[in-house]
């Protein structure tokens, strides 16, 4: 048991919230030049750095608050990124085209790169589509073959 103060926060290795050691803190304002004199700056945000130990599983990060006072945000980020979905076991049963771009997907989703992830995964799809149907034109075309093939349904393919 530690004596040293403790905070819920999000862990990437236990997937949930879970108490954290507070092992150190540092504030620092962010000066910004207002003017054109070397003496006329202001601070228009605090940057906060808080390191966190895991009290579950002992993993470590660093927590970034930016606090901005010319709109009153506060933006949090974690480093390393948090990871909400992890790798799946059978990312290596799968072919190795696939499996690299399914990382590349995974790693932009830890980076916190959501347009990047989903354009990942629409390359992933069209990727497969390829493979059982064929190079046959356009993406609603191969949807309209793996259906008529029986490798997706109705439902499927209007989803996708």
């Amino acid at each position: 048991m530690t004596d040293r103060p403790t905070r819920l926060a999000p862990c990437s290795s236990c997937a949930r919230d879970t108490k954290h050691d507070l092992l150190a803190t540092r504030r620092v304002g962010e000066p910004v030049q207002i003017g054109e004199k070397p003496d006329e700056i202001a601070d228009i945000g605090d940057n906060s750095y808080i390191l966190l130990e895991c009290c579950g599983c002992g993993t470590v990060v660093l927590r970034h608050d930016y606090e901005d006072y010319t709109n009153s945000e506060t933006t949090t980020r974690y480093y390393p990124p948090l990871i909400y979905r992890h790798q799946p076991k059978w990312l290596n049963a799968i072919p190795d085209t696939l499996s690299s771009l399914l990382r590349e997907v995974y790693a932009s989703l830890a980076a916190d790169a959501p347009r990047l992830s989903v354009m990942g995964v629409r390359a992933l799809v069209d990727m497969v589509m390829t493979e059982k149907v064929g190079d046959i034109g356009t993406f609603e075309q191969k949807l309209e073959e793996l259906e008529s093939k029986g490798f997706i349904g109705r439902l499927n393919r209007e989803h996708l």
